[in-house]
């Protein structure tokens, strides 16, 4: 690209991190990152911190992604943390599973799946007074399953379809 005369910017370090991240290429994502920023002088935005956050995450390097966050010269947002946190179920990272999720419960309290995905970390760690603690909170805090739905038209009938949990 620059060979060519044309000057990356920050959507064009975004769509190679996003790259990078899929494809598990860990080390070529952060040379990216820091070229982006020391070579380029491009300030990343919340978008490439997420893409760097899954880019480890996805690899199991759970503590890279975590002192990333820490890192970060923006407040990190729920989705970072959520990134974290599914990484953790995947790992079988407990104690970082549970910070992922205090902080998201602090900014998203009514999202179902992260108390989910908690309980399952303890349950998978046999933490299970923890796993029944979480499931009791989902009651205290009476968050349900929203319940699908499509609705179909033709020219003479209305069908509405619904998904029971």
């Amino acid at each position: 690209m620059e060979f060519g005369g044309l000057k990356p910017n920050d959507i064009t370090f975004l769509s190679l991190l996003c790259g990078c991240s899929h494809t598990g290429l860990t080390d070529e994502g952060l040379e990216c990152f820091n070229e982006m920023i020391s070579r380029h002088n491009i300030v990343p935005r919340a978008e490439h911190f997420s893409c760097m956050v899954d880019l480890y995450a996805r690899r199991g390097q759970l503590e890279e992604a975590y002192n990333m966050i820490c890192r970060m010269n923006i407040k990190p947002n729920a989705s970072l943390w959520g990134a974290i946190l599914g990484a953790c179920s995947i790992y079988g990272n407990m104690p970082l599973g549970k910070t992922a999720a205090m902080h998201i419960f602090g900014m998203d309290p009514e999202n179902l799946v992260n108390y989910v995905v908690l309980a399952s970390i303890y349950t998978a760690a046999g933490a299970w007074n923890n796993a029944w603690k979480v499931r009791n909170l989902l009651k205290e805090r009476k968050l349900k399953k929203a319940t699908a739905s499509s609705l179909l038209q033709s020219t003479e009938i209305k069908f509405e379809l619904l998904q029971a949990n």
